[in-house]
């Protein structure tokens, strides 16, 4: 049975993703809500690293990841420019 791995892909999906995000079995009980960071814009830190020739950053724990806007008032906020407003 493989362990639960959570892979966030930050910009495209699988397999056109530039960045992924990865949260390791040991640690997904730190993230009480997943569901959190769906549809938002995101910024993680952490250290880059390659995982079978693909950039990705180990979250450890919520301070490696922070909602800076949702994807509803961004396109809210995108249209009211395009309007004039």
């Amino acid at each position: 049975m493989r362990e639960k791995i959570v892979f966030m892909n930050l910009d495209e999906a699988f397999p056109n993703m530039s960045l992924t995000a990865v949260i390791h079995s040991d640690k997904t009980n730190v993230f009480p809500d997943l569901n959190t960071y769906k549809d938002k814009t995101v910024e993680i830190t952490g250290q880059v690293t390659e995982f079978r020739n693909r950039p990705q950053i180990v979250l450890n724990s919520t301070n490696d990841i922070k909602v800076v806007s949702s994807e509803k008032r961004d396109k809210a906020e995108k249209k009211g420019k395009e309007d004039g407003k």
